[in-house]
């Protein structure tokens, strides 16, 4: 099995699916470009954010940039849970949903929360 790109991060699917924390740096946004490589370098390719805006800080257009550099088509889909919450009904169909496509197109998959626990 790969080595797991980040140290909150594990294969709920070997090499098909991952879930953990937050993909960007927790202090350092700086660190945020080195920190998708390793989930790019991973296969990664889709990217499910279960995180509320203003929660962190955006990593979606640094993941852009990071994918055009390395010439790859990356997905990002936002499906807001509160921390410590649940999702509705419809915003946990639109979850599956989305990562059912994303695995049955090949497409590694990252599912994430701010620590990789609760709402993961």
């Amino acid at each position: 099995m790969a080595k797991l790109p980040n140290y909150n991060s594990y294969w709920v699917i070997p090499e098909e699916f991952m879930a953990g924390e937050y993909p960007g740096h927790r202090f350092n946004e700086l660190q945020t470009p080195r920190r998708l490589d390793a989930l790019l370098d991973a296969g990664i390719t889709t990217f499910i954010d279960l995180t509320e805006p203003g929660e962190r800080i955006p990593y979606e257009q640094i993941l852009r940039e990071r994918a055009s550099y390395y010439q790859i088509e990356t997905h990002y889909f936002q499906f807001s849970i509160g921390d410590f919450g649940i999702p509705s009904s419809e915003n946990m169909h639109a979850i599956l949903d989305t990562l059912h496509h994303a695995l049955a197109n090949g497409s590694k998959t990252y599912l994430h929360c701010w620590a990789g626990m609760g709402r993961t």
